[in-house]
């Protein structure tokens, strides 16, 4: 368990001050328990019934915005 500390503790401390400002630990959400939010909304793309990503492989796709061309944002980004 130290080591899980300590690996913690550096890669804290590599982190740049702005990194270190906008860091934010994922709480879960209430409603559904996933660690995140869709971005610019309040629920996760899950709850708000998006599309699942046409390019992502089984057997956890990854949800892609519903006005874009039907990939995740790692898809659409890469």
């Amino acid at each position: 368990m130290a080591a899980i500390s300590r690996r913690s503790s550096t890669a804290a401390a590599a982190r740049s001050v702005v990194q270190a400002l906008t860091y934010r630990a994922l709480v879960e959400r209430s409603g559904c328990g996933v660690p995140a939010t869709a971005p610019g909304e309040d629920l996760c793309p899950t709850c708000l019934g998006w599309p699942l990503c046409r390019t992502c492989p089984g057997p956890t796709r990854k949800r892609a915005h519903p006005d874009g061309d039907g990939r995740c944002t790692t898809y659409a980004s890469a």
